[in-house]
């Protein structure tokens, strides 16, 4: 569906560039990750990028 030029992941290793993602989260999530990266002092953003990442590092 996305190709190099979009930053999709056709198969193209040499695209190594971070990449955006829009989720939805349901209300007692987003309220839980607003409150953690408040205590931690990180946005959003970098907190749920860190989470995802992590869970996925770990499954795989």
């Amino acid at each position: 569906m996305y190709g190099r030029e979009e930053g999709g992941t056709d198969g193209f290793t040499g695209n190594r560039a971070p990449q955006r993602l829009s989720i939805t989260l349901n209300y007692a999530a987003y309220k839980n990750l607003e409150r953690r990266s408040a205590m931690e002092g990180r946005s959003m953003s970098n907190l749920a990028a860190f989470i995802l990442e992590s869970a996925l590092t770990k499954n795989s």
